[in-house]
Formats: C-alpha cells, structure tokens, sequence
C-alpha cells in the first residue's frame, strides 16, 4: 500500500525513479524495492522522501480508495504513459477528497442516469437525447450558467487537472456506479466547458473506453447540441446575415460560453450554414484557427467539496489540519478563509 502511495507521488511530481532517489539520499534499487512494497523505508528515510516530493508522511500511510480504471481518455498524440499515469494518480486524489469529506458529512450524493431514449441510429439523434437530458434536469433551452455546478447538482463529481498534463478529460465509473469527470483544468472556459460536455456525451450515450472515431464524433455533437440547442442556434442566427460577420459570434460565445469556432460547427450542424458558406467561413478564419477568436471565457471551477468543508469546519466536525488535508491548501489558508466566511455573517 505504501508503495502504490510513493509511486503515485513521485508521477505526479514528475519525477523519476533516480531523480527521487538523488533527492532523497538513496539508491534508485531502493526507490524500486519502496514501490513494489518487497522493502520498507525507515521512519528518516519516509520523512526524506516526503520532502523531496513536497508530502507529509501521513499521505504514505494512508488506506487507497480509488483506482482510476476503465476510464474513456482522451490523451494528447505523443505522451508517454508515464505522464498518463500521473493523470490517473491526480485524478484519484480528487475523488479521494470528495469521498472522504462526503463520508464526513454523510452526503454521499448518488447519479442517476436522466431519463432518456438512448437509441442512436444517425447524428442527428444525438441532438433529440441532448434535448431530452436538457429538459430532464430543468435547464429549459437558455445558456446555461455554470456548466460545473449543474454537473456537481446531479451528482456527477468534476476534477479539474492542473497543468500541461497531457490529456483533454477523461470519463471513469466508480464502484457505485459515480460518475466522474476529469478534464485540464488551465484551459480557457469555453473550451473547458465543451470538454466537460463532451464526456457527459460518453456517459450519456453510454461510450465504453474502446471509443471509435464514430463515438467521439456524437459526443462533439452531443456537446454543442448540450450547450446551445438546435431551436436557440435557428434563433440566435436568423439575424447573422449574408457576410456572416464573426464578430457576431463573439457576442454569442460570451452568452453561451461557446467558442466561435464550435458556433460555426453548430451552425452547419443545424442547417444554418451551407457546405459551400462553412468552407468559405473556415477559409476568413486563416490562420487565425489556431486561435480562438474574442476574449477568453472565464473558467468555470468546482466548488462541492471546499463547500462542504467549510460547513464541516463551522460545525467542528472537522479540525483545521483536517481541512487543509482535504483541500490539500495550508493551514494559513483555512484560518484565511474561515475568517472570511465569519466575516460575512456578522
């Protein structure tokens, strides 16, 4: 146990196994004897090593509750599986914090799947099933505010991955059937919302992890037609006329929290843009492409467990070590807060 715990540690700090051991003042054998738990570092040894991968002891020591596996990933071409490995091991940290301060709190918050016909026979099913979830969770057929939050409300639990991690989100199950969503989180807004919609796509549609190029084509389709619906893209575009100007778009990706790029993929989807118009509207764009077009739309961030913590320390349920623990912040940071948050009630 303490072995999977140093090795999760070591990937996520990106380190090797002989850079770790030049850190710590050991040999790179005796790093991977730790690793397969055949040897046991001593009391000195562990508190060096946690030193050198900025860990308390106690995060060795402590039980493993989740293994990311089965996971649908989406990984950027060219990565190493070591860097994938320290996807999952992060990934698995974040569901650690929810689980535990949950069990806490006894509020465990189960997903159940929206009551939806599923049967997918062509793309444009996809946006009838994208309707159906819309409806079925009251998000009517607006923009949807903080995409993050609705996700958190149905029980799905959200991690954002800091870093150039090398991965876009990955979909996994818990043992009890939990969702979980993991995505980069250092992206600008409106891509990580479609992100997050993408993967709510697999769930939906019920994607297993040997995606094909057809799967991953209904869950883009799945996302847009979940952000902005097919009868608001007929609205919201009767009035972009002839010359199509884009800066029309930026005014919608600011609404909508869709990137103009995607408002153009929506656009051909639905029938507003001709083959012909699409290609023309791609060929304007140039090699302004690779970049998207207005002002970034503003990171969306979760939110469920630094709030239940905060119930739990206000409630003494929890002590302040504890918190930090859990939100893996320093002590300083939670007296901050809580402060904050007394202030506010006086």
């Amino acid at each position: 146990m303490l072995g999977e715990r140093l090795r999760g540690a070591r990937l996520m700090a990106g380190l090797s196994q002989e850079e770790l051991a030049k850190r710590a003042g050991v040999t790179k054998m005796a790093i991977s004897k730790y690793e397969r738990d055949i040897i046991q570092p001593s009391s000195r040894v562990l508190i060096k090593i946690g030193k050198a991968l900025d860990c308390k002891v106690e995060y060795f020591l402590r039980p493993i509750q989740v293994r990311v596996e089965g996971a649908i990933h989406r990984a950027k071409a060219g990565r190493a599986q070591r860097d994938r490995q320290a996807v999952y091991v992060r990934v698995a940290e974040c569901v650690e914090r929810h689980l535990t301060i949950e069990t806490i709190m006894n509020l465990r918050r189960p997903f159940e799947m929206p009551p939806v016909r599923c049967e997918v026979h062509s793309i444009d099913d996809v946006e009838r099933v994208a309707l159906q979830v819309r409806n079925a969770w009251g998000l009517g057929l607006g923009p949807i505010g903080n995409l993050v939050s609705v996700l958190e409300d149905q029980g799905i639990k959200v991690c954002l991955i800091p870093g150039d991690v090398g991965f876009d989100a990955l979909l996994i199950r818990l043992e009890d059937g939990s969702p979980v969503i993991a995505v980069r989180g250092e992206v600008p807004g409106d891509r990580l919302r479609f992100s997050l919609a993408h993967e709510l796509g697999h769930l939906i549609l019920g994607h297993t992890p040997e995606l094909t190029r057809e799967d991953e084509k209904a869950a883009n389709r799945f996302a847009g037609a979940f952000l902005v619906s097919e009868q608001r893209v007929q609205r919201e575009l009767a009035a972009w006329g002839p010359k199509r100007p884009l800066n029309f778009l930026v005014m919608l990706k600011k609404e909508y929290g869709l990137s103009v790029q995607s408002w153009i993929y929506r656009a051909k989807d639905v029938g507003v843009l001709s083959a012909t118009e699409y290609t023309r509207l791609w060929q304007r764009l140039g090699r302004r492409r690779t970049k998207e077009l207005g002002e970034p739309y503003p990171p969306e961030r979760p939110k469920r467990v630094r709030r239940l913590v905060n119930v739990a320390l206000m409630n003494d349920l929890i002590s302040e070590t504890r918190a930090a623990e859990i939100l893996a912040v320093s002590i300083t940071e939670i007296r901050k807060q809580y402060e904050q948050i007394n202030a506010a009630f006086v």
